[in-house]
């Protein structure tokens, strides 16, 4: 690109924030460890001792409710000698027992038991080695988590966010679960949930396959914080190519069946939407799917995506495997997943080439907060506030 850019610092990207080692470990403690994380739905931990893992800025947690039916997040580290306390994904327990030398937490993060203490002698206080705890809050059954203790509350950093998360998510369930590592720095991930430019040209299995033509009824939006909103409003009839979509999603299609199984009228509501969370979390309300996209960083260009698919408990058993069935268009496997993971592992590769140093994030007008959802207002609000967090001022 030439020196002197017509585009703003808002316009374009610096490829090296998707590569860069030292870039990525700045992330974690500038970004993750300040920002409210989602780590959970509520439904996961119905009763006492059920619990969760999760990782947050690289360090291993627990979720879990303890006794008293309260949630919280416990570092998963003995304050003994460092070993973690569970293992696997989630279980139930009444403590915390850790393997290496038997050091027990009760479900508070209270040391409430030590092989022979006496040797210790009178400087050992076991109120002194209680587990770290992180500050939790919970939005419509969601469980945030967040490291800083000056961080705002968690309604103030949803801000317009969180009236698309109480439309999709409220009184549902989990109903389900699908991850996957990708070769992919992690923001790839997250801003392509922000770009509706690309559904017509990357995913053949769901948007030419049913599209007739390439017009998009839909809006995107900068909902400030660095979160961002597609909504997408039902296609009209004259755009679809039934035959085209009964074969992508193995249903034999009418029009009047496509309303029934909330096709052509979204369940719950009246669009369809695609909500990004800053930093790493996603919320795709679409064709009757409901899930929740969490995304760890593990290295610069290696990213663990973890899917929780949500339900109505009123469904009925059908339409639940029908949710079920349909929640495969993401992951690996996924008629649209595939293609974002597949894409985001070809632009890993591609950064390799130095020549090209920036991104082109310039389609419609630098100030608009909303419009066309072709257009990418909402990645540069995304940009906008991991420089912030990032201390980046050009």
């Amino acid at each position: 690109m030439k020196d002197q850019s017509p585009y703003s610092l808002d316009e374009v990207i610096d490829r090296r924030i998707y590569t860069d080692e030292d870039i990525f470990r700045q992330e974690r403690e500038k970004i993750f460890k300040r920002t409210w994380q989602y780590v959970g739905h509520e439904s996961e931990l119905r009763e006492p001792g059920r619990y969760r893992l999760t990782t947050i800025a690289g360090e291993p947690y627990i979720v879990c409710r303890d006794q008293r039916g309260e949630i919280r997040v416990l570092g998963n580290t003995c304050t003994h000698r460092g070993a973690t306390l569970v293992r696997g994904s989630r279980g139930q327990c009444k403590a915390f027992r850790c393997p290496y030398h038997a050091w027990t937490f009760d479900l508070e993060g209270r040391l409430i038991g030590v092989p022979i203490p006496e040797d210790y002698g009178p400087r050992f206080r076991r109120e002194d080695f209680c587990l770290t705890q992180a500050r939790v809050e919970t939005y419509e059954g969601l469980i945030f988590a967040c490291l800083d203790e000056q961080a705002p509350s968690l309604d103030e950093y949803l801000g317009e966010a969180a009236q698309y998360i109480e439309r999709s998510c409220q009184g549902k369930e989990v109903i389900g679960y699908n991850k996957c590592l990708f070769k992919g720095n992690w923001k790839l991930y997250q801003e392509n949930f922000g770009d509706g430019y690309h559904p017509p040209f990357l995913h053949q299995g769901m948007g030419p396959a049913f599209l007739s033509t390439y017009e998009a009824n839909g809006e995107a939006i900068n909902l400030g914080n660095g979160h961002m909103l597609l909504k997408y409003y039902p296609p009209e009839p004259q755009h679809l190519d039934l035959s085209k979509l009964s074969a992508a999603l193995g249903i034999p299609l009418t029009l009047e069946t496509m309303k029934t199984t909330g096709i052509i009228n979204p369940y719950p509501g009246d669009y369809d939407s695609v909500l990004s969370v800053f930093p790493n979390f996603i919320v795709p309300d679409i064709v009757s799917v409901l899930s929740v996209h969490r995304l760890t960083p593990l290295a610069p260009d290696r990213t663990l995506l973890e899917i929780t698919i949500l339900g109505d408990p009123q469904d009925s058993p059908e339409f639940r495997q029908f949710r079920l069935r349909q929640s495969t268009v993401w992951g690996p496997g996924g008629r649209a997943g595939i293609d974002d993971i597949a894409v985001a592992e070809k632009c890993q590769r591609g950064f390799h080439a130095k020549a090209i140093a920036t991104s082109l994030m310039a389609r419609g007008s630098s100030d608009e907060r909303a419009g066309m959802v072709f257009n990418e207002y909402t990645i540069r609000g995304f940009y906008r506030q991991w420089r912030h967090y990032m201390g980046w001022s050009g």
